[in-house]
């Protein structure tokens, strides 16, 4: 049976497990946390929750072969508006060269 490999989502001091089950998802963290505990980091099991809402501005759907992310439609929007001034800059304006800046406040 295909499935996905199991992950870890850091931001700062938060961790966030992505499995293909929730039993998967809850060993992933179990493992986790066991790793940071031999290390000498406390990790409170207290804290785990069940999330299933938007965390980080997008939400994780997952089957047994995929992972897609959503975003909010204002992301979207942004993204959207981003790669069509980039189309715009190479197809029609015919632009070889970009400016570093521009990537860097996408």
């Amino acid at each position: 049976m295909k499935r996905i490999a199991g992950d870890i989502k850091a931001y700062v001091d938060d961790l966030r497990a992505l499995g293909w089950s929730m039993e998967h998802a809850w060993q992933i963290a179990h493992l986790v946390a066991s790793r940071l505990q031999y290390l000498g980091i406390q990790d409170a099991l207290r804290k785990r929750r069940i999330d299933n809402g938007h965390w980080a501005g997008c939400v994780y759907l997952t089957s047994i072969t995929k992972v897609q992310r959503t975003v909010t439609a204002k992301k979207r929007k942004k993204g959207q508006d981003y790669i069509k001034e980039l189309n715009e800059l190479v197809y029609e304006k015919k632009q070889t060269k970009l400016d570093f800046k521009f990537f860097r406040e996408g």
